[in-house]
């Protein structure tokens, strides 16, 4: 589980970085918790 919590806490900082390359598509896996949606969220509000 330590991982996976690092990897949370990492996810807005690794979405930041794909955006800044322009993707036309973001894949995600899996969305565990209420951080990792809004992120997400956030990502395709750009």
């Amino acid at each position: 589980m330590k991982q996976s919590d690092e990897l949370l806490k990492e996810l807005p900082n690794l979405i930041r970085i794909m955006l800044r390359v322009r993707p036309d598509r973001i894949w995600v896996g899996e969305l565990r918790d209420a951080k990792a949606v809004d992120s997400w969220v956030s990502a395709t509000r750009l």
